[in-house]
């Protein structure tokens, strides 16, 4: 079981996730700017295969985009449950409302739920997202 978080590991959490909200931040930026066709625009042959490699990229792009704002989109909710504990005390899962295991948290300090969770709701084939408490 985990030990209970004090105010200076709010803290250390919180500055943790600061840090990387920018990170990922700085990466979306790039992104954006790299999905921005305006940028790639040079003289080259219309080539099929040059088109194809152009479409795979921008799809790469788009992809990566997508990820990193669901990650940013978690790390503003773990902020939220430090600062307000809103939906939920941060530590705890979503699913089970136990503490979530502080090696867990130091890896991924914006995990909404625990390992344990995250293997029941797999063997219950359930969607976490819709498992959230909701804000």
């Amino acid at each position: 079981m985990q030990q209970h978080l004090d105010a200076k590991d709010l803290a250390d959490y919180r500055l943790r996730l600061i840090e990387r909200a920018r990170e990922v931040q700085v990466n979306l930026q790039t992104l954006a700017e790299e999905a921005d066709p305006t940028e790639h625009v040079t003289a080259t042959s219309n080539h099929p295969a040059e088109g194809a490699s152009d479409a795979e990229r921008q799809f790469m792009v788009v992809a990566s985009a997508a990820q990193e704002s669901d990650l940013l989109q978690q790390i503003e909710r773990a902020l939220r449950k430090i600062d307000s504990g809103v939906p939920l005390a941060f530590g705890l899962c979503e699913y089970t409302r136990k503490p979530i295991d502080r090696q867990r948290l130091d890896l991924l300090p914006w995990t909404p739920f625990s390992v344990e969770a995250l293997n029941e709701i797999e063997s219950k084939n359930l969607d976490p997202d819709d498992l959230l408490i909701p804000a």
